[in-house]
């Protein structure tokens, strides 16, 4: 992590009119620009990294620095207008003759750039090639480097503990409602009323609010992968801030926001889609059961409600790929969607989402500008590169949280049993009824334009700067 350097400058201006504004421009190509004479009384002083002393300079800071306005003076008022850090140029506004003492912060780097940085660098990235995606990956594998729609997209495999982001907060109280199979019984089903659960015809027992996230608290994520256009994809992991007996893996039904059914439409194969539009195979008129679950937990964070966390929320594509495989079983009416090849038969998960239509975002141009907030689910394509297989256990990877959960990736379906299939991942990936349940886990994106503090881990997790 760079530290802070505050570079100081001294300006003595002797003016012979009553007022005038400026601008100066020191560029460093320009050796005769930036030589300091002795006749014009300048002086600019830099503070060396970890120490208080300054060394003298000839240049305003061309780069990541920015103006520091609160400490930033004029002796008789005068003002600095602007400053343009990738020329140089400041801008003045002074009456009479003055004295300004100006300060400049150096930026810690883009938070993509920082990721890359604090795993090796871009060279040492793509010198480890591409993983052999038919094993599982539990080992400290780190960063790997593939392409997505928008370019080059880095992602993190194996048992990494240096994703983790504490980032939002919840602005209310996010609670659901847990009614058990007896009175004696742990096993549950969930609610989104209390009156829901006790009017059932089962699931009825014991009927009591569970609260995932309370009005304050914090929201903490692991980053699956840097977006093509630099952007941060992040899944959730909760309320709990992690600590050093969760490392690498953090578990429990707190990881999720609840568990729900994909969606409680399932005879057809339309079903599968995160919106659906019955007899188009890409359509999305509809709002699945999944996406209402999310979007009603996304409207009340500060993901939505507080205008500074807002702004920093890309709009992303998140792929709901409904293409079908040519990969058949023996019913005719049994299909496989593209996915199940690629991970099942292929093994070669891919991050490219070549339908249109399938592309869902709110208004970016990259997809169908159908949703409704910038939130989505992982897809079983991304759990693979993160370590996951098709057929093989692995719960030594940051994905696992010990509870099975939705990805957006349809698997199935199979018409002479009315059944359509998503995956799902617990230590494996499989594929699950959309009428069954399983846990909950937004996925969100970060602005390419974000800088981090810390360095991912979990004495030292990623915030916002």
């Amino acid at each position: 992590m760079s530290k802070k350097k505050i570079i100081y400058c001294s300006l003595l201006i002797i003016l012979a009119i009553l007022s005038i504004s400026g601008v100066y421009y020191f560029n460093k190509e320009k050796k005769n620009d930036n030589k300091i004479k002795s006749n014009n009384n300048l002086a600019i002083m830099i503070k060396r990294d970890g120490t208080n002393s300054y060394f003298s300079s000839n240049s305003i800071p061309v780069g990541d620095y920015v103006l520091n306005e609160e400490k930033t003076i004029c002796e008789n008022g005068g003002k600095v207008k602007s400053y343009d850090s990738s020329t140089g140029k400041i801008g003045f506004s002074f009456l009479g003759s003055d004295r300004c003492t100006l300060y400049f912060d150096a930026l810690k780097p883009l938070a993509w750039k920082k990721i890359l940085n604090d795993n090796g660098g871009n060279n040492v990235i793509v010198a480890k090639g591409t993983p052999d995606f038919s094993k599982i990956a539990n080992d400290g594998g780190g960063l790997f480097r593939t392409t997505d729609d928008l370019g080059f997209s880095y992602y993190f495999r194996g048992f990494v503990k240096n994703n983790w982001v504490k980032f939002g907060k919840y602005t209310s109280d996010y609670v659901r409602y847990r009614g058990y199979d007896d009175s004696n019984s742990t096993s549950y089903k969930e609610y989104d009323t209390l009156s829901e659960c006790n009017e059932s015809d089962t699931y009825n027992y014991n009927c009591s609010a569970y609260y995932y996230g309370k009005t304050g608290d914090d929201m903490y994520w692991r980053i699956i992968r840097i977006n093509g256009d630099n952007s941060i994809r992040m899944i959730y992991t909760g309320t709990k801030a992690p600590s050093n007996n969760t490392l690498f893996v953090m578990t429990g039904d707190n990881t999720s926001i609840g568990f729900s059914k994909y969606n409680a439409e399932y005879g057809n194969s339309e079903n599968v889609g995160y919106k659906y539009t019955n007899s188009q195979q890409h359509g999305y008129g509809e709002s699945s059961t999944i996406k209402t679950h999310l979007d009603n937990w996304y409207k009340i964070t500060s993901l939505e409600t507080d205008a500074l966390t807002k702004a920093l929320i890309a709009d992303e594509i998140f792929c709901n790929d409904r293409n079908v495989s040519t990969d058949t079983w023996t019913s005719s009416k049994h299909t496989n969607y593209a996915a199940y090849v690629r991970l099942n038969t292929n093994k070669t998960p891919s991050l490219l989402c070549s339908t249109f239509n399938d592309r869902f975002t709110v208004t970016s141009e990259t997809g169908n500008k159908s949703l409704s907030y910038p939130v989505g689910l992982i897809t079983a394509d991304e759990v693979s590169m993160a370590g996951a297989t098709y057929t093989d256990a692995n719960s030594d990877y940051y994905l696992y949280n010990g509870a099975s959960y939705w990805t957006m990736s349809p698997g199935a379906y199979n018409g002479l049993y009315f059944y359509s299939s998503v995956f799902t991942i617990l230590s494996s990936l499989s594929m699950s009824s959309l009428v069954e349940t399983s846990g909950v886990r937004p996925v969100i994106n970060l602005s390419n334009e974000v800088r981090f503090n810390g360095n991912g881990t979990v004495s030292n997790i990623y915030t916002i700067s």
